[in-house]
């Protein structure tokens, strides 16, 4: 018998108990099959009101796309997602098959509605494809259906369609909105980090300007401006029992988040916090972590003056930023040339202040250690021991070359 012939009649089992055994099997049959029969019999199965189970329709969707012309497929699938009667699961995987079909131009109406007021399941299928998947005519269009998602209402589905942009903004760069505008919204939501995570992916992509980049304009420049506008205003919810300066602490996170190459994106941030009281412990932080052992004595020099311009009234936080600027360059890649370190320290020495003595203590104690203090070394130790400021010569003095 011909597979072609059989195949209604496993198809008429799509309601019983031999279901599950009777659909798979008709794949086999439907390879047989005439398109024109099997998108009758297909039409009619996913049409029936009842009596197929939902694991029949889902078989079904994907023989339509299996076996049957793309442009008919794609009729199909679209109106098992437009009937309010189909089974949501059987419209999440006719919206996952759509992803498929691009290429035919009726299947995009299906998506863009699942998009914008989709079930979660849909709004997940749509965020979960990656940009390899997607042809590349087809991929700007595609950005913005993942940027619909991202103003889903269920939570977990805008948050994995945010943390899907940073992938698609490079062909939509109208797309990175929704994730400034997550980071953005003061409303408590958990999904605030995800969306600052890839808001600085953004920015560090190396993409051009705006979308790239922290200068001003950029989406990731924008948002700063957008919380700092916050924080200024005085209006930032403040040691309640459930929140404490939202905007506040997503900036401090935004800057924590830029990485040790990204060195044009910290310099931006650092100008835009520039008079910032409350954030100033912030930009000293991305000061002191644009301080690099590996740079030449220029920019060395010029990373060190401005760390210690940071701290002019701020005693206190100097010490701290000893401490940190200690501890943080005992370890880590190597140092491909000492002696540049040691002419930094000894032009922070010479200095004469405080804050620079304190900077030249830390790091002539983080070097020392680091090599087991060269003689070049424990001179300058001695030379910030009989300093002028008595906090540099006291921090000096904790320091030792050699423990008795």
């Amino acid at each position: 018998m011909e597979p072609a012939a059989v195949l209604p009649e496993l198809l008429a089992h799509a309601g019983d108990d031999h279901a599950r055994v009777a659909v798979y099997a008709a794949g086999r049959a439907a390879a047989g099959t005439s398109p024109t029969r099997l998108a009758e019999l297909l039409d009619g199965l996913l049409g029936a009101s009842s009596g197929v189970k939902v694991t029949s329709r889902k078989e079904a969707a994907r023989l339509t796309v299996r076996f049957l012309p793309a442009r008919r497929a794609a009729a199909l699938l679209a109106r098992i997602a437009g009937d309010e009667d189909s089974h949501p699961d059987v419209v999440t995987a006719a919206v996952g098959l759509a992803i498929g079909l691009l290429e035919t131009g009726e299947v995009w109406n299906l998506l863009e509605t699942a998009a914008a007021s989709g079930t979660r399941e849909a709004g997940a299928a749509i965020a979960h494809a990656s940009p390899l998947r997607v042809a590349r005519p087809h991929r700007p269009r595609y950005a913005r259906l993942v940027a619909l998602v991202a103003a889903s209402p269920h939570r977990s589905v805008a948050g994995q369609a945010v943390a899907a942009l940073p992938d698609w903004v490079a062909f939509a760069p109208e797309a990175a909105d929704p994730v400034r505008l997550a980071v953005c919204g003061l409303s408590p939501d958990p999904g605030w980090k995800a969306a600052a995570a890839a808001l600085g992916k953004i920015a560090g992509s190396g993409l051009p300007h705006p979308v790239g980049g922290g200068e001003p304009g950029s989406q990731f420049h924008r948002a700063v401006a957008e919380l700092l506008a916050v924080v200024r205003s005085g209006d930032d919810p403040e040691a309640e029992a459930e929140r404490d300066l939202p905007a506040l602490q997503r900036v401090r996170f935004l800057s924590q988040g830029i990485d040790g190459e990204h060195h044009e994106l910290r310099a931006a941030l650092v100008r835009q916090l520039a008079g910032e009281p409350a954030l100033a412990t912030t930009r000293v932080a991305l000061l002191r972590r644009s301080v690099g052992l590996c740079a030449d004595l220029a920019e060395l020099r010029a990373a060190l003056d401005a760390l210690v311009a940071a701290h002019e009234g701020r005693p206190g936080l100097a010490a701290s930023t000893a401490s940190a600027l200690r501890d943080g360059s005992r370890h880590g890649g190597r140092v491909p040339d000492p002696a540049v370190v040691l002419e930094a320290a000894r032009g922070l020495a010479e200095n004469g202040a405080r804050v620079p003595g304190m900077f030249a203590v830390a790091l002539t104690t983080a070097m020392g250690r680091r090599f087991g203090w060269p003689a070049q070394w424990r001179a300058l130790l001695r030379e910030l021991r009989r300093h002028a400021e008595p906090e540099v010569r006291d921090a000096a003095l904790v320091a030792v070359t050699h423990d008795e």
